[in-house]
Formats: structure tokens, C-alpha cells, sequence
């Protein structure tokens, strides 16, 4: 019994070759190589360190409400006849940033006012002014570092009980 004729058996072998050849070129022909790069920079975490406190020195009991200033140089100021004492010292608040040599960073604005307490006795802070003129946006020096300061106005109530008052505020900073 037979299939296929003798010829057409060699025309189904040399096709099955030639099938065979054109799917290798067609694989071989399809695939395409080339190598992608990849990097990664892995740079210095900020971190912050604060070198000074926020002082605004002593202030005299008065009748009428008050405001004192110290300003992110350092130098203190007063209104509405605020009669400044000595003996205790004034500065504006100190901060040290280390970083990335040479990148840029944002401070974060303090909150609009603070509490300072005295037991039950408040006292505000507001009017935060950074020493950072552009924005609240610096660039780390060559060593990574840079310091920077806050000034503020502390709002003494007509009458305020004499006292030691006392808070804080959150300064925060990232990479832009």
C-alpha cells in the first residue's frame, strides 16, 4: 500500500526542510539584544540638630498687653511699651542641617502660633521668620552642612501672670 507517491515523498521531505529552515530564520530574526544601564544614588539622610533655643529674655509686668521680638539675627525688639529686662539671654533659635554635599533642601514653616505655659497661664508665639531669605529653600555647603536660625514675637496679655513660661515648635526640613 502506498500513501504517497515517490516523488511526492520527496517533495514533502524537502518541504518539511524547508519549513523547518524558515522557522529558524524567522526565530533567529525576531529576537533583538541590548543592554539598559542602571544606577542609583544613594545620598545622605537629612538630619537636623538644634544648637540654640528660642529665647526672648525677660520682660517687666505691665497693665496692657505687650510683644516682643527677637529676630532670626538674634536681636530683640519691643512694642507697646514693653520694658525689657536684663539677666537672662536672648537668641534667636539655632538649628544645624546636615546632608548632601551641594543639594537642595526646604525648611518647613513653624505653625502660625505656638503656647507657651506657665501652669494654667498662656502665652503665644507667632510670626515665625526663618534666616533663609528664598523661600525657606538652601543649598548645603561643600561639607553638607548649613545653619540656619528662627526669630519670632512672643504676645504678653495685659496682666499676665508673672512666670517662667515655656514650649516648643517643630521645625522640619526635606530635599527638594
Amino acid at each position: 500500500m502506498k500513501f504517497f507517491p515517490r516523488h511526492s515523498r520527496f517533495i514533502f521531505i524537502i518541504g518539511i526542510f524547508i519549513l523547518a529552515a524558515g522557522l529558524g530564520q524567522a526565530d533567529s530574526m525576531s529576537r533583538a539584544a541590548s543592554q539598559g544601564g542602571a544606577s542609583v544614588a544613594v545620598i545622605e539622610p537629612l538630619a537636623i540638630n538644634k544648637t540654640a533655643d528660642l529665647k526672648f529674655g525677660r520682660v517687666f509686668f505691665s497693665t496692657s498687653a505687650q510683644t516682643v521680638t527677637v529676630a532670626p539675627d538674634g536681636t530683640r525688639s519691643a512694642s507697646n511699651n514693653a520694658i525689657l529686662g536684663d539677666g537672662d539671654p536672648v537668641s534667636a533659635a539655632a538649628f544645624l542641617l546636615r546632608g548632601q554635599p551641594g543639594d537642595t533642601f526646604h525648611v518647613f514653616q513653624p505653625p502660625p502660633t505656638i503656647t507657651m505655659t506657665n501652669g494654667t497661664q498662656n502665652i503665644t508665639v507667632s510670626n515665625f521668620v526663618c534666616s533663609i531669605k528664598t523661600s525657606n529653600n538652601g543649598v548645603l555647603g561643600s561639607d553638607g552642612l548649613y545653619k540656619f536660625t528662627y526669630g519670632a514675637t512672643v504676645n504678653i496679655n495685659a496682666g499676665q501672670s508673672p512666670g517662667w513660661y515655656t514650649g516648643t515648635f517643630l521645625v522640619a526640613v526635606n530635599y527638594q
